[in-house]
């Protein structure tokens, strides 16, 4: 009716009327904009991950110089060897293998004293540990020697060692107590088989016929985040306590029990030595790649593979990560970018207000801004006020903008409620970490039910 109204109408008249008219038209003009608005979000997530990356970096920094995470090894009795060997060329050599005598009890009492340092915005979680070690050896397994040659065992060189994954954080000087006599442990150890870095002392044993003896010693170590300990003894126990109120057990073992105090925590663990793969003594001429005993064997930790294997201990972490809070956030960018298109498409084409595309664009933006706000803000104010914020920013200035738009306040007050509820829908999916998936795809199933129900007369509303 309307072009008969109009026969002077041209072609391309009508083809421009069309294409602003048109539903179909609109959705795929909107299809786009949301394809070309995933461009900017894709730089989000990348200055996620690189402010992120900063401050990794900023706490790698803070830790070399104050202690990197500390794992604590040991003490481990040693016993110095000779044998003969040749190589492929039959030269004949002879060489030195050891002894390792583990302790049948081990008792680490250990308190973690945490700290906050700070480098610009970005922070790292340090702490001063104080270890009370103590416990006792056996008699000396001395059947290992039974192929060892007498005079081969040299006794008079025997060893007493621990190992620090960091020896940078040691903070005392460490004074070890053999049955009550002291004597203080110095720098470095004779074999590095088990322990890439650490402390020794010398043991005078006279002959195979030890009976065993007690040590105790005290060590107070810098370190940053993760405390581990190795399970050497026969049987081991560990407790371990800190005013820190948001630790996570990792490693080998969980504790065998923790209580919660009024400010931090108290943890114990309890290992024996049929948890774990390696046995109370044996003898190393060659380490597990054939390689002379003198050469240092490759390991991250620093100490033997099979005792890095059943180390375990406390992580100090921070129960609000911003950026990992973040990264979950901007994964639903692209989600909320299209829930607000589709919201704006529903107003236009209910209240007869055509948008330009341009508009639209512009309120895609919007969304995106709102991103970029929440990890500027979260680094300074933290997560849950930069999200506070950043959201009503963002409502308030789409809002206004419908409003000037439209001129219907009461229609941007409306929209305002509604962009509202989406990104309180946002935020308890970001708060409830191990329910997000419920939460999200319930709240997906629930607005796709709505938009089913307002579009099912779509032609007759768009009339």
């Amino acid at each position: 009716m309307e072009n008969q109204a109009n026969p002077q109408l041209s072609f391309i008249d009508r083809l421009n009327k069309w294409f602003r008219t048109s539903i179909s038209v609109k959705m795929v003009i909107v299809g786009i904009l949301i394809l070309i608005l995933l461009i900017p979000t894709s730089y989000i997530s990348n200055l996620v991950w690189e402010r992120k990356q900063r401050a990794s970096e900023v706490v790698t920094e803070i830790s070399d110089k104050w202690g990197k995470e500390q794992s604590i090894g040991g003490p481990v009795l040693s016993i110095p060897y000779t044998f003969d060997y040749q190589d492929d060329k039959g030269v004949k050599y002879v060489g030195t293998g050891y002894a390792h005598f583990l302790p049948k009890y081990l008792e680490v009492n250990t308190q973690i004293n945490p700290e906050i340092r700070k480098r610009s915005i970005f922070k790292a979680i340090l702490y001063q540990s104080e270890s009370k070690i103590s416990g006792h050896f056996g008699a000396l397994d001395t059947s290992i020697f039974k192929n060892i040659p007498r005079q081969n065992i040299r006794w008079s060189e025997a060893f007493l060692s621990f190992g620090l994954s960091d020896m940078r954080g040691i903070g005392n000087t460490i004074i070890t107590k053999l049955n009550g006599a002291e004597y203080q442990m110095n720098p470095s150890i004779p074999t590095n088989q088990l322990f890439s870095e650490g402390v020794s002392m010398p043991v005078d044993l006279v002959d195979s016929n030890n009976v065993g003896f007690e040590f105790a010693t005290s060590l107070t170590i810098r370190g940053s985040q993760n405390l581990n300990f190795i399970p050497i003894g026969k049987e081991t126990r560990v407790t371990v306590t800190s005013e820190w109120d948001s630790p996570s057990y990792d490693g080998a073992f969980l504790p065998e029990k923790k209580d919660s105090l009024t400010r931090g925590f108290k943890a114990y663990w309890k290992v024996l030595d049929l948890n774990r793969n390696f046995p109370q003594s044996w003898l190393m001429d060659r380490n597990d790649n054939g390689v002379s005993s003198n050469s240092k064997f490759e390991s991250t930790s620093g100490f033997y593979p099979q005792f890095a294997n059943t180390a375990f201990g406390v992580r100090l972490i921070e129960t609000v990560d911003e950026y990992q809070k973040n990264e979950r956030s901007v994964k639903y960018a692209v989600l909320f970018v299209f829930l607000t298109f589709l919201l704006f498409f529903f107003v236009e084409i209910s209240q007869k207000q055509r948008l330009h595309a341009l508009q639209y664009l512009l309120i895609g933006a919007a969304v995106c801004i709102f991103y970029v706000l929440l990890i500027s803000l979260s680094e300074h104010i933290g997560f849950d006020s930069a999200y506070l914020f950043a959201s009503i920013a963002i409502v308030s200035l789409i809002s206004a903008y419908i409003k000037g738009i439209t001129g219907k306040f009461k229609l941007a007050m409306v929209i305002g409620a509604m962009l509202s509820l989406l990104y309180i829908f946002l935020y308890f999916i970001l708060l409830s970490e191990d329910n997000a998936l419920l939460i999200g795809s319930i709240g997906l199933f629930l607005i796709l039910s709505t938009v089913m129900y307002y579009s099912r007369n779509i032609n007759t509303i768009a009339k």
